[in-house]
């Protein structure tokens, strides 16, 4: 199932359209397949601010902005390594 999901992603990212529109697809791709509940986006490092801005994103509503080191996402962001998490 995991392969299928990279090949599909890789098939989407390859395919016509901008690239937001295959941003959102991939995350769509992602979300799909972790299931109902799930939350999957991206959030952009600004470095004028040091802060993580929500990007696209799948889900319920979430932080607007984030601190490198704070919670999860900046947690991830400073260690510079993925974490998976089964609830947050």
């Amino acid at each position: 199932m995991e392969n299928d999901i990279i090949l599909s992603i890789k098939s989407t990212l390859d395919g016509k359209g901008s690239l937001l529109s295959k941003l959102l697809n991939s995350l769509a791709l992602v979300k799909q397949n972790l299931g109902e509940g799930s939350w999957v986006g991206l959030y952009v490092y600004d470095e004028k601010d040091n802060v993580l801005n929500l990007g696209p994103f799948q889900g319920s509503p979430a932080c607007v902005q984030i601190k490198p080191g704070k919670g999860v996402v900046g947690t991830c962001y400073a260690a510079k390594k993925p974490m998976y998490i089964d609830d947050v």
